[in-house]
């Protein structure tokens, strides 16, 4: 929105830095971060009236960053639901690196890219929302920034009820 003041936060709300959006309603912001995994948001106001948060955007800062290209999370799809927890995640990057699978903010698999830059794992995740992306290391030291983050819900069925017999 032209003229709106966005405001970027962290996960844990902490405000990290605000800008004006332009006539054209685009915006940017520089802030300094750790090195890390980020999870951030925004919001607008205009004219005093308050936007509701952006979808999550994660970033892995990494001040010695060497790899350029990010990992690819090609399956499952951007938004998905799973009757089941035991998920295949696969996708692209660099070949002969290290992915690390990522759910919110905590590593909860790795694998190994082949030569041509495929990789798979399969994770097993419990009931609920999940935002998934993946890093790639080289050598455990230079890593990638994060993928794009895939959001995928998981709701097992309940085991079905047992019939009852009565007198």
């Amino acid at each position: 929105v032209p003229g709106a003041a966005v405001t970027v936060f962290g996960l844990d709300i902490m405000q990290i830095g605000t800008d004006i959006a332009d006539g054209s309603g685009d915006w940017s912001m520089t802030a300094q971060l750790a090195d890390g995994l980020h999870t951030l948001t925004a919001r607008y106001i205009v004219d005093g009236q308050e936007s509701g948060h952006s979808e999550l955007s994660i970033i892995h800062v990494d001040s010695d960053v060497t790899i350029q290209e990010r990992p690819a999370v090609t399956y499952p799809s951007r938004e998905s639901v799973h009757d089941s927890g035991d998920i295949t995640i696969s996708g692209t990057a660099i070949p002969n690196a290290t992915i690390y699978i990522i759910n919110h903010e905590a590593e909860i698999a790795d694998t190994m890219s082949d030569d041509a830059g495929a990789w798979s794992v399969t994770v097993d995740l419990p009931d609920g929302l999940h935002i998934i992306s993946a890093v790639a290391s080289r050598d455990g030291t230079a890593m990638s920034g994060n993928s794009e983050a895939v959001f995928l819900f998981v709701n097992e069925p309940a085991d079905a009820p047992r019939p009852m017999i009565c007198r």
